[in-house]
C-alpha cells in the first residue's frame, strides 16, 4: 500500500511523541509534483531528518534523484511504480539522502563520494545526532529503535561526473558536480524544464548541526555556480519545492553568512 498525499511540508513537533507510536502504518507517500516528476517522501519522520526522493520520469529510464534515509529502502517501491529501469543518483553520501541507495539495481554517485557510498562507516557514527526519537509520528516496526539505524553500503554501477548527460529517452538530465557538502557532491539540471534538483546542497528549512557546511569555500563555488542557472523550478533535498525568487534569497543569505565567518 502506498499512501498519496497532497500535504505540505512535513515536520512539525508533535505533542503525542512521548507515548507510544503506531506501526505497521504505509511508511512512503507520494505526490504527483508536475507532469512525470514524483516526490517520494518518509510520512512519518521529521523531514528534517529524512531527505526527499524525486522520480524523474521518461519514456526509457526513470532516475530517482536520491535515496532517502533507507529506514525502509525506497527502491522496491519506485522500481515497482516506474514499471522501467531506474537509476538511483546520489546527490551525497549523507545517510538521509543515500541510506536507500543500497535498495535500487542501478545505482550512480561521482567518484569521490563512491568510497563513502560503499562503506558508510564515518556516515554511521553521525547518525544518531539527527534520527532521535522526537523527530518519528509512527515507527516503520515493533521494536524498532532509531539508535540502531545505520546506513547499508552499496557500490556504484555507474559513477558520474559533471557535465555528463543522463538520457532518459524523452528527455535528459545533466549532472552537475557541486561539492560542499561532500566531495562528490551533485546537482541534477534538467535545461528544458528550467528545473533543478538540489539535494543537500539547498533547501528552504533549518540545517540544524549540518551547518555551516564541511567545506564552506567549495560550498560557495557551488552556490555561485547554481545561481547562475536560469532556473523556475527547485526540488530541494528537504521540504519540497520553491521558485527561482526563493532560490536566489537562499542562495544570498547562506552566501553572506558563510563569507561572513
Amino acid at each position: 500500500m502506498v499512501v498519496v498525499s497532497t500535504a505540505g511540508k512535513g515536520g512539525q513537533p508533535d505533542p503525542l511523541r512521548d507515548m507510544q507510536l503506531p506501526t505497521g502504518l504505509a511508511w512512503h507517500a507520494v505526490d504527483v509534483c508536475e507532469a512525470n516528476i514524483l516526490r517520494v517522501t518518509e510520512a512519518h519522520v521529521d523531514s528534517y531528518a529524512v531527505g526527499d526522493i524525486w522520480l524523474v520520469q521518461g519514456s526509457d529510464l526513470d532516475v530517482a534523484v536520491d535515496a532517502g534515509s533507507g529506514i525502509v529502502p525506497a527502491g522496491p517501491l519506485i522500481e515497482a511504480i516506474s514499471r522501467k529501469p531506474v537509476l538511483c543518483i546520489a546527490l551525497t553520501c549523507s545517510y538521509d539522502h543515500a541510506g536507500g541507495w543500497h535498495s535500487f539495481q542501478q545505482r550512480a554517485c561521482h567518484r569521490l563520494d563512491e568510497s563513502s557510498l560503499a562503506d558508510p562507516a564515518e556516515e554511521n557514527t553521525e547518525i544518531a545526532d539527527y534520527l532521535t526519537d522526537d523527530m518519528f509520528r509512527a515507527l516503520p516496526s515493533k521494536g524498532f529503535s532509531p539508535a540502531s539505524h545505520q546506513m547499508i553500503g552499496a557500490t556504484a554501477t555507474r559513477i558520474v561526473d559533471d557535465g555528463e548527460i543522463v538520457d532518459l529517452g524523452a528527455r535528459s538530465l545533466e549532472v552537475l558536480h557541486t561539492p560542499g557538502r561532500s566531495p562528490g557532491g551533485l546537482c541534477v539540471w534538467e535545461a528544458a524544464t528550467a528545473t533543478l534538483f538540489t539535494g543537500e546542497m539547498l533547501y528552504d528549512g533549518s540545517h540544524g548541526p549540518a551547518w555551516p557546511p564541511s567545506d564552506p569555500g567549495a560550498y560557495c563555488q557551488s552556490l555561485r555556480r547554481i545561481r547562475r542557472l536560469p532556473a523556475e523550478t527547485v526540488h530541494a533535498g528537504h521540504y519540497g519545492s520553491f521558485g527561482r525568487v526563493r532560490m536566489t534569497e537562499l542562495i544570498e543569505s547562506q552566501l553572506a553568512d558563510l563569507e561572513s565567518r
